[in-house]
């Protein structure tokens, strides 16, 4: 019975290799479908199909919004008077950081010996190999980019205008979008501060306006006095005031 030659190790090696590099191919393929079809159902959840769909998912935004604005109000000193420290705001912010992290993805570069930045692609690869030139990729995202401080990223502009330019891009829109998310907190309570105080002045409409009253004659008094008026005696208005509030609280109808 004949037996079968053996075949030559450089031939199976290179067979192999080719059988390996196809399931590779295969599976990147496969990974590429599975992230096309979770980007169009991340799309098609997030994107209202009529406008009641519309009023329906602004509805539930509103909503979140005001309990989220009314968390803030708890927890956040100084939110309501636009006087919150440096602190509560820096935190905020690395949370809308990696929100919007989420939203943009990594960018990848080639970077040439000249610290030439171009967008990775299958047809820059190829140049680059057909010319010969030198490179090496870079990732490039919102926390490479702000993790610089202000001070570093000017010098790019003298030693390295290519990576100047893509991070000023970055720092832009990133300023813009949190911007736009702290407004979009800090109105809500506000909003709702706005209400609570009027609310609370139609409650007590009159008696907020003599306690407002009050606080002029508080000033006004001694200022009269000041001028000559000698009949704006500090003792006496102070004790003509108690016995007014206490009257007014014991007063019942």
């Amino acid at each position: 019975m004949a037996t079968k030659p053996k075949q030559d190790k450089a031939v199976q090696a290179a067979e192999d290799a080719h059988i390996v590099a196809s399931l590779e191919s295969k599976i990147e393929a496969a990974e590429g479908l599975l992230a096309e079809k979770a980007e169009a159902e991340s799309r098609a959840i997030n994107t209202p199909n009529s406008i009641k769909d519309l009023g329906y998912r602004v509805a539930g935004t509103v909503v979140t919004l005001e309990n989220q604005a009314r968390w803030a109000m708890v927890h956040i000193a100084g939110i309501a008077d636009d006087n919150v420290s440096s602190e509560d705001r820096a935190a905020y912010d690395s949370g809308s950081m990696l929100r919007y992290g989420e939203s943009h993805p990594d960018q990848r570069y080639i970077v040439t010996t000249e610290n030439l930045y171009i967008p990775e692609s299958e047809k820059a690869l190829e140049t680059c190999a057909e010319k010969g030139i030198k490179y090496h990729v870079e990732v490039l995202n919102i926390y490479t980019c702000m993790g610089e401080s202000q001070q570093a990223y000017g010098k790019h502009k003298e030693s390295n205008p290519s990576l100047h330019g893509i991070y000023g891009t970055m720092r832009d829109d990133w300023s813009n979008y949190k911007g736009r998310v702290w407004k979009a907190l800090t109105s809500k309570v506000k909003e709702l501060s706005e209400g609570k105080t009027k609310r609370v002045a139609q409650a007590n409409d009159f008696e907020v306006r003599c306690s407002k009253g009050f606080d002029e004659l508080d000033k006004g008094v001694k200022n009269a006095f000041k001028r000559g008026d000698h009949t704006a005696i500090e003792p006496r208005y102070l004790a003509s005031k108690a016995a007014f509030w206490e009257t007014w609280k014991a007063y019942k109808a």
